[in-house]
């Protein structure tokens, strides 16, 4: 059962990591440009969030983003998640507004363990996930 619910998943979105015992699963709800966001165990569904996007995943870290679903008509942060592969060592950087527009970001890629993102409006920005954000290049 497991297997195929992630199969399923996997399949609408192409989008499943390992973390923590289990997976990060993005679903196939586009609303204003999120997706859902599911950490599933042993089958079932442990923890859910709107995201912007795929978390992703070098040899042994994993980062995701979770934000605030737009339907909900709540105001809050984004915020850029980043662990080991088993869960360990999780660190979380809620984003300055200046560089989350509308709160949607897309995750490039690691570099080393800092993440590289762009934001909304297209500036390609680097952190730590400790100092702030900064920006490495315009759109």
């Amino acid at each position: 059962m497991i297997a195929f619910l992630l199969m399923v998943l996997t399949a609408l979105t192409g989008s499943s990591v390992p973390y923590a015992g289990g997976q990060l699963v993005t679903d196939d709800r586009w609303f204003e440009g999120t997706v859902g966001l599911h950490l599933m165990r042993d089958g079932r569904e442990v923890a859910a969030w709107c995201s912007s996007g795929a978390p992703i995943r070098s040899a042994d870290l994993v980062a995701w983003v979770t934000l605030v679903c737009p339907e909900s008509g709540e105001i809050g942060a984004t915020v850029l998640h980043r662990a080991r592969v088993d869960g360990s060592h999780r660190v979380d950087q809620r984003l300055p507004r200046r560089t989350d527009t509308s709160g949607s970001v897309s995750l490039l890629r690691f570099r080393g363990d800092d993440l590289v993102y762009r934001s909304i409006d297209g500036d390609v920005w680097r952190t730590d996930l400790v100092a702030p954000p900064r920006r490495i290049r315009d759109r």
